[in-house]
């Protein structure tokens, strides 16, 4: 098997060593690479989260699983470090009930199956999983109900 070569020239483009037809941006697609890659990585990691007061913001910098512990009722929330447009963002939340709160204000540019968002398992203890999904950039959100009042 021959070997391929690639060298970075001082004009930034990718060369085919052997052939010289291979051109592409250096610094374009391994910054898209390493965008998808630490996308990837922030995919795996679940943050934990305890409401305090009626705004929940949630920085996906930490995480796409959310393990929110609900002791409070949310009017407000807001999601900061979406996924890249283009890039389908999954957010999984795991609600655990604190006893009777809801969540009213989910991000803006949340759309829900019929139009209308979930309502929350009431007994304390119990578990509910939502997710939101964006591929433009968090403008969008895409809800749906996983499973509800698991205990």
């Amino acid at each position: 098997m021959a070997k391929i070569s690639i060298t970075r020239p001082a004009d930034k483009q990718i060369i085919d060593a052997k052939t010289g037809r291979v051109r592409l941006e250096w610094d374009s697609f391994f910054g898209k690479l390493q965008d998808h890659v630490a996308d990837a990585k922030i995919a795996r990691t679940a943050q934990s989260v305890t409401t305090n007061g009626a705004t929940l913001d949630i920085d996906l910098a930490n995480g796409y699983t959310i393990d929110l512990a609900l002791a409070d009722t949310i009017t407000a929330m807001t999601i900061a470090h979406p996924p890249s447009i283009g890039v389908n963002g999954v957010v999984t939340f795991n609600i655990t009930q604190g006893g009777a709160k809801t969540i009213s204000g989910w991000p803006a540019g949340t759309i829900w199956p019929a139009a209308t968002a979930p309502t929350l398992t009431a007994t304390a203890g119990h578990v509910d999983i939502i997710t939101l999904s964006s591929t433009d950039g968090g403008t969008t959100w895409l809800g749906a109900i996983v499973r509800q009042d698991l205990h």
